[in-house]
């Protein structure tokens, strides 16, 4: 496995007409540059976690930022909605700038990952970080492995290939 140290704070940027990939938690490859210790935000109290890393906060910044332009497209792979800061996060982008945020779900449970989050089982459901309060702005979902998705399944490609059109 190949190790990653984050740059300085000053070179953090988004390379013009390059699709945004955004690790909010860090990887399981990333290491502080500061105490060797693994970059990878588990566990409670994540907010402050990402606090204490420039680039992780940067990540998230950079994440409010784009789902506050119009016509935001964002495809969530492999997320169990299962945090609270992120979902409240999305939500705000979908109910306060009307419905511009749409949003594709690749997950094995497909579209139902939103009903099996732990946190739509405990909270309201008008809780700002219900994540059924996203039904509707999800546009489309596969429950497809990328894998599969971009290794010859082209139904599945296809519905992913339009949700960028």
């Amino acid at each position: 496995m190949s190790r990653w140290t984050p740059m300085e704070a000053s070179e953090f940027a988004l390379k013009e007409n390059h699709q945004p990939y955004v690790k909010l938690h860090g990887s399981s490859n990333w290491f502080d540059t500061i105490n060797g210790q693994p970059m990878l935000v588990i566990g409670g109290n994540k907010p402050e976690a990402i606090g204490r890393h420039p680039i992780l906060k940067w990540n998230f910044d950079q994440f409010k930022a784009h789902l506050s332009k119009p016509d935001t497209r964002l495809m969530i792979i492999g997320y169990s909605f299962g945090d609270e800061h992120i979902n409240q996060t999305l939500v705000e982008a979908a109910t306060e700038r009307g419905k511009r945020l749409r949003l594709f779900i690749i997950d094995p449970n497909g579209v139902d990952v939103l009903e099996r989050s732990p946190l739509s089982k405990v909270l309201p459901k008008n809780y700002p970080s219900n994540p059924l309060q996203l039904q509707d702005w999800v546009v489309g979902a596969s429950r497809r492995l990328l894998q599969q998705i971009f290794g010859g399944d082209s139904v599945e490609h296809g519905k992913v290939m339009r949700f960028f059109d």
